[in-house]
């Protein structure tokens, strides 16, 4: 691996101190310049300005007996043209212990990461994409059986060579009431699975969002690899 320079990472008291003033560090200006061509300029408008829910996850790996059921809240923030801003703070017997924040294609395509853990002094390294070899625009009005696809290269922020490749390669399939998702929900989902290939073109993981066709964005419902299932369920949301 190549890195320019020393990994840096962020203290996580300063992340804590204001978990909504770090979300800036995720933002459209943040992505490399061959991504940031990619996003074309007219896609559709994201449906908010700001969506905040509660949602529970049920983790089965293979190599636990017992099954893990964690809480989590999850802020998204409209960055225009197709892109969200969140982070997920996880908490497990109702105490955080981790806190994720991406920078998103609708919601679903990460585009720039980081996981903090709130145990340890420093966060991890910034992930993000590099460039886009690939990015089909999903639509509103997209139908069922539309196929899409999406080609990367990512690595740390620091990084300048050996990225590794990924690629996603997704389908749209049934619809059916977002209040089926979430009683706070309005209009229609639209189910988009995805399989997730690795740099020697294997799969090594499948994901289910549901796609919020009045609000231009995927909330995950499940994902799937060799050594864990989880799947996710929307208790609350708030939208503004």
């Amino acid at each position: 691996m190549s890195l320019a320079g020393c990994a840096t990472t962020t203290p996580v008291k300063e992340v804590l101190a204001n978990p909504d003033v770090y979300l800036s560090k995720f933002s459209p200006a943040t992505l490399p310049a061959d991504v940031a061509s990619k996003i074309s300029k007219g896609e559709t408008p994201i449906g908010f300005s700001r969506m905040e829910f509660q949602r529970e996850l049920t983790e089965v790996r293979s190599d636990v007996k017992t099954d893990r059921a964690v809480t989590a809240k999850v802020v998204m923030v409209n960055a225009g043209n197709g892109l969200i801003q969140s982070y997920e703070e996880v908490s497990n017997n109702l105490i955080p212990f981790r806190i994720n924040y991406k920078l998103s294609y609708r919601g679903f395509l990460h585009l720039r990461w980081q996981t903090v853990f709130l145990n340890r002094e420093n966060s991890d390294q910034v992930q993000e994409v590099k460039a886009l070899t690939r990015l089909d625009s999903l639509k509103p009005n997209s139908a069922a059986g539309t196929p899409l696809e999406y080609g990367m290269t990512y690595g740390s922020q620091i990084q300048i060579a050996n990225y590794r490749d990924a690629r996603d390669v997704c389908n749209l399939g049934e619809t059916r009431p977002a209040s089926e998702l979430s009683a706070g929900l309005e209009g229609q989902t639209i189910d988009l699975t995805c399989e997730h290939f690795g740099p020697n073109g294997q799969v090594t993981g499948k994901s289910v969002h549901a796609y919020l066709q009045k609000y231009g964005v995927a909330v995950q419902r499940s994902y799937t690899d060799s050594n864990v299932r989880n799947t996710y369920v929307v208790k609350s949301v708030k939208i503004q």
